[in-house]
């Protein structure tokens, strides 16, 4: 029975691992799209990874085309999300009452912590400049499409096939057949077809080569992932997209996100993978820093109403702000700390920066933990 049901079964440790080394690496736009959301040390260990794989690299044309539509807005949100965090800081900053601190804190504190903003501040407006001129110059392009040549990228489907996925998507979206009817509630237009396009695309590719698949994605909506009856159980691929790769192209198909992809190229491929850059990772996916095909960012999926839906009733207004502007400001810090890590030159002012930042960031972390607790009851 195992073997008549194999679409319904985990892989185990031993099955991934022979799966890795024979597959091909597929990649969704999220992943590539995040890629602006790291800090230059995490994603220049994501990059490497990836170029571990050369060879065995494929990117459907439907990704490559909503990369490039979209790359613009993401820069366009890193420049307001620094910008906000910036400001944040500044309106504590400017409410810091010198003569209520000197109630609580000593002098030398007092300026230690007035210290410390200014120089998360400082920090935060230059990250602000630095990702302005990718809008100038785009290094983070650059890297991808060295990554990704024209010969390892997927041809389009002309209309006539195009027509034929929209019609059938219709039905399948009706019967809820995965991927792609999660996004069909928020998109009007053909663009809800595009993750129904990816797939098609991977299974030709599939089909060609003979070879299984790891399609690396952020996505986890239930047209990707298996999601339990439990709430926010998930269970990894839907068998049914297993299913229908077997029976279409007589091979395999899994999923797995950036973070797992990252770990597993530091077990089989002997790749870095230091656990802050696994931890910035999960931090942006704890955001809900998840893009859509879109190039959105879609609101249901972000922190403040990902954690509402998750804790129906357990959570206040309060409570989820705060938590949102703790992510926010841990991924400011994670900012600072990899700022200073450029300097081929400490000073004593920068090793002091460094320990005041770390603090922060090790009592931020607290806090969520904390909070976090709190919101599970």
């Amino acid at each position: 029975m195992k073997g008549t049901f194999s679409s319904f079964n985990k892989l185990d440790p031993n099955g991934f691992s022979e799966l890795w080394k024979t597959c091909y690496f597929a990649f969704d736009t999220n992943v590539l799209l995040n890629l602006y959301r790291y800090s230059k040390i995490t994603r220049d260990e994501i990059i490497n990874a990836i170029g571990s794989q050369k060879g065995r690299l494929f990117l459907p044309h439907q990704v490559g085309l909503e990369f490039h539509r979209n790359r613009y807005d993401i820069i366009a949100g890193q420049i307001s999300t620094l910008e906000e965090n910036a400001k944040m800081l500044q309106t504590v900053l400017g409410k810091f009452d010198s003569k209520f601190a000197s109630l609580f804190l000593e002098k030398g504190n007092e300026n230690n912590l007035r210290e410390a903003l200014n120089n998360a501040i400082a920090d935060l407006q230059r990250q602000q400049k630095q990702v302005e001129e990718l809008l100038k110059k785009d290094e983070i392009y650059d890297i991808v499409v060295n990554i990704f040549p024209d010969e390892i990228v997927g041809q389009p489907f002309d209309d006539k096939a195009l027509e034929v996925i929209y019609k059938d998507g219709e039905r399948r979206y009706t019967e809820k057949v995965p991927p792609g009817y999660a996004d069909a509630k928020d998109k009007s237009d053909k663009r809800k077809y595009g993750d129904l396009i990816i797939w098609h695309q991977l299974v030709d590719f599939a089909k060609s080569q003979k070879r299984s698949i790891i399609f690396v994605t952020n996505d986890i909506k239930e047209d990707w992932i298996w999601h339990g009856t439990v709430r926010s159980m998930k269970h990894g691929t839907r068998f049914e997209l297993r299913e229908e790769m077997k029976a279409k192209t007589g091979v395999d198909f899994h999923l797995c996100n950036t973070e797992m992809f990252l770990n597993s190229a530091r077990i089989f491929s002997g790749t870095a993978a230091s656990s802050r850059a696994i931890d910035e990772i999960v931090t942006v996916e704890q955001q809900g820093i998840v893009i859509e095909n879109d190039g959105n960012e879609k609101k249901g999926d972000r922190l403040y109403n990902y954690l509402r839906k998750t804790y129906p009733g357990r959570s206040d207004d309060l409570l989820l702000t705060t938590l949102n502007r703790l992510f926010n400001l841990k991924r400011g810090l994670y900012l600072s700390l990899d700022e200073l890590s450029k300097k081929e030159v400490l000073t004593i002012a920068d090793k002091n920066q460094i320990k005041d930042t770390e603090a922060q960031l090790a009592s931020v972390e607290e806090r969520i933990a904390d909070l976090m607790e709190k919101l599970k009851g």
